[in-house]
């Protein structure tokens, strides 16, 4: 996630997540979207195009309503970038007027594309979804499908409908730990889990986020994991509770919560504070 972050300021992630009891991404500065995978689906064809049934692609779709403008890139949560600059090269070549651009990435041993595929359109096992980028205004035509292969076809469609494509002779993608099946590897992190199951109190100084109101009132005093009070910091949705917050029902105002944040604030630069 660091990467990530270290690679331009101007940056969304929004992360599909199917399983609201184990929603382990609440430590980082990230969109969660609930999605359901309940649903059958059955093949359309037997051709090597399509794979088995892989519902979790469907997701991407999910997360499209969110995004209006800039580039889209996606990344599975078993796979990783090889460095902090990796989003800015990608960055680079669509600044330069390319609307899609497709780099080397690295799964297990292998490398795709591979020499007699690079810089071509993209094959069937010689493209994956963490190798290419394209701008939003394509959205529509990058519709996935509930099958294996899906990022084959979906880069496909685009490299044929978008006419400034750019190829990065770099790996700036990988599986993080061996052949890229899906590993949940944050998971087996001791300390994120510990982050999930320890509770703390917390003050709400803000219900405003970029895609709505959350359900809280300012200056109401809840308890939460400590991994989703991390990311409640950061976005400026709360601060650690003070024995200073005035409680609820006395009819606290805006102006009443901003002066304590201050005093707060003060404490935590003069370290009498610990967060």
């Amino acid at each position: 996630m660091g990467n990530i972050y270290k690679s331009t300021d101007n940056i969304n992630i929004f992360v599909s997540i199917d399983d609201k009891s184990n929603d382990y991404t609440i430590k980082y500065p990230v969109y969660p979207i609930f999605v359901d995978k309940t649903k059958d689906y059955h093949l359309p064809d037997a051709t090597i195009n399509y794979g088995r049934v892989m519902t979790y692609n469907l997701y991407f779709n999910s997360m499209y309503a969110r995004i209006d403008k800039g580039l889209i890139l996606y990344l599975d949560d078993d796979d990783c970038y090889t460095t902090e600059n990796s989003i800015q090269k990608v960055v680079d070549e669509y600044k330069k007027g390319n609307e899609l651009i497709i780099w080397k990435v690295q799964i297990g041993n292998k490398i795709i594309p591979e020499p007699d595929y690079f810089g071509k359109e993209p094959a069937v096992f010689q493209i994956s979804g963490i190798g290419f980028a394209f701008d939003s205004k394509y959205k529509d035509q990058a519709i996935w499908e509930e099958f294996k292969r899906g990022d084959f076809r979906v880069a496909k469609k685009l490299y044929n409908i978008i006419p400034n494509c750019s190829h990065i002779k770099e790996i700036l993608a990988c599986s993080q730990d061996g052949a890229h099946h899906g590993l949940s590897i944050d998971l087996k992190n001791d300390k994120i889990v510990n982050d999930m199951e320890k509770m703390i109190k917390v003050t709400i100084v803000s219900n405003k986020t970029k895609h709505g109101t959350l359900d809280f009132q300012i200056g109401e005093t809840i308890e939460i994991s400590e991994a989703k009070a991390k990311q409640y910091f950061i976005h400026g949705i709360a601060v650690p509770y003070h024995e200073d917050i005035i409680p609820l029902e006395k009819q606290i105002t805006e102006n009443d919560v901003k002066k304590v944040v201050k005093k707060i604030e003060k404490e935590i630069k003069a370290k009498k504070v610990k967060i």
